[in-house]
């Protein structure tokens, strides 16, 4: 039995490697689906006036006074990391039902990060897979030397093999 790790970034070609996945692996292989998120600032539903501001108008108004508006938020922080969390499980378990439907066992773990790259470096690391498949969005070349990318990045950390998966284009 070997372990797979597929990171996936919640896009339609992302998810191609886990066609590949499928055909690769064994149904007693266990295979891992990763959705690294980055945190989400809570969303403001708009602006309440300040306390100085109410208690100026309870007391017969005020000219002249400036004074910030105070920000309403939809959800709090908490709120916020939670529906990440929800949101990016049910997406990896609506594809994960997929791959046991074919006999695969299959994982889903969810992570909060600002370095999506740095967190399926550490995450590999604990997990000790066969190999990480996963989508090359850029071609190796300037740009990726420049600006790097998530895919470069595990390939480099060295953790495992990595299959990339080219991106499917229509003809």
């Amino acid at each position: 039995m070997k372990r797979i790790l597929v990171p996936l970034d919640g896009t339609k070609d992302a998810e191609a490697a886990l066609t590949s996945v499928a055909e690769l692996c064994d149904p007693d292989d266990e295979v891992v689906l990763l959705k690294v998120e980055k945190p989400e600032v809570a969303q403001r539903a708009g602006f309440r006036p300040s306390p100085i501001l109410t208690e100026a108008i309870a007391r017969g108004g005020v000219t002249g006074v400036n004074t910030l508006d105070v920000p309403v938020y939809a959800e709090t922080g908490d709120q916020t990391v939670q529906r990440q969390l929800a949101e990016a499980h049910d997406y990896l378990e609506a594809l994960a039902a997929a791959l046991r439907e074919r006999g695969h066992q299959v994982e889903t773990e969810v992570l909060i990060d600002d370095h999506p790259d740095r967190a399926i470096v550490d995450y590999a690391r604990h997990m000790r897979p066969a190999f990480i498949a996963m989508l090359r969005r850029t071609h190796p070349g300037v740009a990726e030397l420049i600006f790097g990318g998530v895919a470069s990045s595990v390939l480099k950390a060295d953790v495992a093999p990595v299959l990339f998966v080219p991106i499917h284009t229509s003809a």
